[in-house]
């Protein structure tokens, strides 16, 4: 009942925050969540009624949520739909919005981006590009120093080599991970956490800096860093028994 609660309360104020990437990022996870349990119905036939049964709750659940916040929930989804669709079409858009602000700001780095593919400009470089944005409005300069997206941070910062490096230490940490598990040192019900906040983080970080947030760094090393702690614990169980 404890756990419910939380869950209920975590959802409502995902909702009641009204932040787009964080609905995405959750919409992928919950394919991703559909996908394994379909995967371990298969494999398992044993625990399809109990898999049924968590899944019929959610959508229920998440029904109840939609019908008591459906109203500014599809107010948030249309309020930028003419920027979006000028936009996709190339014509001339709002750049005081929230999608506008990005999307300048991004267009604008993309340029700096051109420049100094391979290492970047610098831990300094995304503030730059943000300051010298000419279709960003004067008034979010001053309080944003970031541009709505972990990777083109990386890549104004650190360039292609930044991202790269990134990427494979995401990449080295989901295979070990896997390693680990198929080795019984991580649990199943960890190992599915894991793997679904990894496509989460992923989603949410193309349309936020949370890598480069202090908040968004302790989440990340709170998971990974409980995650590489298995890791290195089921390395050590096989040199032990090699020894």
């Amino acid at each position: 009942l404890l756990w419910l609660g939380l869950f209920i309360a975590s959802l409502a104020t995902v909702l009641i925050s009204q932040t787009r990437g964080i609905w995405l990022g959750l919409i992928a996870v919950a394919m991703v969540a559909v996908l394994g349990a379909l995967i371990g119905v298969l494999k398992y036939p044993k625990y399809r009624y109990k898999v049924l049964g968590i899944m019929t709750a959610s959508v229920m659940l998440l029904y109840l949520l939609l019908s008591m916040y459906g109203e500014p929930i599809q107010k948030r989804l249309n309020a930028e739909k003419n920027n979006i669709e000028n936009i996709i079409q190339g014509k001339d858009y709002d750049a005081s919005t929230s999608i506008g602000i990005r999307v300048a700001s991004w267009e604008h780095a993309l340029v700096w981006i051109k420049e100094r593919p391979v290492f970047g400009w610098g831990w300094k470089g995304r503030n730059a590009v943000l300051q010298d944005a000419p279709k960003v409005p004067k008034a979010f300069k001053k309080q944003a120093r970031h541009l709505h997206s972990s990777y083109i941070d990386l890549l104004v910062n650190y360039g292609i080599a930044g991202l790269v490096v990134m990427l494979a230490l995401f990449a080295y940490l989901w295979i070990a991970a896997f390693q680990a598990w198929k080795g019984a040192s991580i649990p199943t019900d960890i190992f599915v956490f894991f793997s679904s906040f990894g496509v989460y983080w992923l989603v949410v970080n193309a349309f936020e800096s949370y890598m480069l947030y202090s908040s968004g760094k302790f989440v990340f090393t709170m998971v990974c860093g409980g995650v590489l702690s298995l890791i290195w614990l089921d390395k050590v169980k096989k040199q032990a028994h090699y020894v």
